[in-house]
């Protein structure tokens, strides 16, 4: 899995890609943790649009992420945009 990390008026978009399984939340885990600690109150936005699956795992991570953002008074949102075709 891959993780895109970018910045944008002081808000950290943080952007899954593929699918949030197995060992791959370690990877996201790791990727969350590290911006959050470069913050003394962190803005973080997940952009899923490009997640395809999310397991338990990859739900328990994003709950203790959002504690301890939490914790030191920061704020975390989620984007799902995706096109879906009508037939």
């Amino acid at each position: 899995m891959q993780t895109k990390v970018r910045l944008k008026n002081d808000v950290i978009i943080i952007e899954p890609v593929s699918r949030l399984i197995g060992t791959s939340i370690v990877e996201l885990r790791d990727t969350i943790y590290t911006e959050i600690g470069h913050w003394k109150t962190p803005r973080i936005l997940f952009d899923f649009h490009r997640t395809r699956r999310i397991d338990s795992g990859g739900l328990g991570v994003l709950l203790s992420a959002l504690a301890t953002v939490k914790q030191r008074e920061g704020s975390i949102g989620v984007i799902i945009f995706q096109r879906y075709r009508i037939c």
